[in-house]
């Protein structure tokens, strides 16, 4: 990756980003599989290995579509394990082709907060 790619947005490299993980990662199985046929478990295993995700967790994801159609809204509200407690809520907004998200704080926004507080308790999840 050059200087010049570096300093481009993230959404601007994201396309390619995106089909280099792909890439290498279809790959991988592709010789996993063939290790596997031929009995190569050694070497199947060490390509799992280079596979392996720096970190896997799930997340518990609350949407509430506050209005559909076009244009949408709703939130995402990230959980916390164990106390269904909104750790995190982002804002998303579409128009025909087009959407786009934020991430909000309880201070920039109380109400969308206390909303989501109330159906993190009330919404069996």
């Amino acid at each position: 990756m050059s200087a010049t790619e570096r300093h481009q947005s993230c959404e601007a490299r994201i396309a390619e980003e995106l089909k280099s993980a792909d890439d290498y990662i279809a790959d991988t199985y592709r010789k996993m599989d063939r290790a596997s046929e031929a009995g190569n478990y050694r070497e199947q295993e060490e390509l799992e290995e280079s596979i392996t995700p720096y970190a896997a967790e799930v997340v518990r994801t609350l949407r509430l579509t506050l209005s559909g159609g076009g244009p949408a809204s709703w939130l995402d509200i990230e959980l916390e394990r164990g106390t269904n407690e909104p750790v995190r809520v982002e804002y998303h907004f579409a128009d025909w082709f087009d959407h786009a998200q934020t991430p909000v704080t309880e201070d920039e926004a109380p109400g969308l907060w206390r909303l989501a507080e109330y159906y993190a308790e009330v919404v069996e999840v």
